[in-house]
């Protein structure tokens, strides 16, 4: 019988490796996503709001990245606390980086001088849409996490397309929230048989 704080402490390790794998292609698509976003945006939006939510987005960015890293340098070194205790600690810390990361996102609704229906506010659902359905590709591996992100830049977007009436917008907002329960599921699901996995191969050894 395999104790369930092993299982626990490998699990962790996986995910620990796998938010260093996905970093990169997650700071390089939401920053260029975020500079196009703001190049779309500035015609109508003061500069200095576009700006000041670019800033935002950098410094969430910036803390989703020394996450990691400072998770990684633990790891190799020995912890002065329990490694349950190290594992729940960590996984608070990435979970609010990415919360952060979601209300960076978010917070884009304030940068158009005006919401109206039309151009401003579809783009911003679209755009809500489609971040939200990256983090949830790309952070799969530990749900809670990326629903942290998931959960705010959705709601702001079904929110978004509800004001802007536009059957358009409605439709890709809801798809994107199917997109985020469908994924949950799948991932709850493979979280399970990867648990599994680790758990007989631990036996084994």
């Amino acid at each position: 019988m395999v104790p369930d704080t092993d299982i626990e402490r490998a699990l962790q390790a996986e995910r620990q490796a796998q938010h260093g794998r996905v970093l990169l292609g997650s700071l390089l698509g939401s920053s260029g996503m975020g500079v196009m976003l703001a190049i779309a945006l500035w015609p109508g939006a003061r500069p200095g709001a576009v700006l000041l939510w670019l800033a935002a987005l950098a410094g969430a960015l910036g803390l989703r990245w020394a996450t990691v890293r400072a998770h990684t340098a633990a790891a190799t070194t020995t912890p002065a606390t329990p490694a349950t205790e190290q594992q729940s600690r960590w996984a608070r810390r990435h979970r609010l980086a990415f919360l952060a990361h979601g209300l960076a996102w978010v917070s884009v609704v304030l940068v158009p001088a005006q919401l109206l229906p039309g151009r401003e506010l579809d783009l911003l659902v679209f755009a809500l849409s489609i971040v939200t359905a990256g983090a949830l590709t790309t952070a799969a591996f530990d749900l809670r996490t990326a629903l942290f992100f998931s959960l705010p830049t959705v709601s702001a977007a079904l929110l978004l397309a509800l004001r802007s009436q536009d059957p358009g917008a409605m439709a890709l907002a809801a798809m994107a929230a199917i997109y985020l329960c469908v994924t949950a599921a799948t991932a709850r699901r493979a979280q399970q048989m990867v648990r599994e996995g680790v758990r007989l191969r631990l036996a084994e050894n």
